[in-house]
């Protein structure tokens, strides 16, 4: 499984009994070309220059206080790896970045969050169930 460094960003390979990870999903088809991915991340100074990095840096910043690697869902998905997909393992901690949502009063999250494209993936349900903690961020 190919983990983020949490401190250098540096992705490496690691086997199942490396440090616990965190899991961030995010899903923005609008910008699919600025997201970083797996093939990006071996010239960190090229992956600096998409959007999409922002996503990167700031999973690896909430989580470097508890995680050493975290797992991104669009760079530590070797895609041309067939075996990518059954290596699979759940998250201790799973961050959800919903872009489309703005900030909302407390009391409000309920009817706003099932709004969300998030709430419409595929992989959804399986992210809650597996996960054994869940923090959401809006897009601010």
């Amino acid at each position: 499984m190919w983990l983020v460094d949490t401190g250098n960003h540096i992705v490496s390979r690691c086997g199942s009994s490396t440090e616990w990870h965190t899991l961030i999903r995010h899903p923005l088809p609008h910008m699919s070309n600025q997201e970083v991915e797996f093939h990006h991340m071996w010239n960190l100074n090229s992956a600096k220059t998409k959007t999409g990095w922002n996503k990167v840096r700031m999973t690896c910043k909430v989580a470097r206080s508890r995680f050493k690697y975290a797992w991104v869902d669009t760079c530590c998905n070797d895609k041309s790896s067939s075996a990518e997909l059954t290596e699979a393992q759940p998250a201790e901690k799973c961050y959800v970045y919903l872009a489309d949502l703005s900030p909302i009063p407390e009391g409000l999250r309920g009817t706003k969050l099932p709004k969300c494209r998030w709430c419409y993936r595929g992989w959804t349900l399986q992210e809650l169930i597996a996960s054994k903690q869940i923090e959401f961020y809006d897009k601010k």
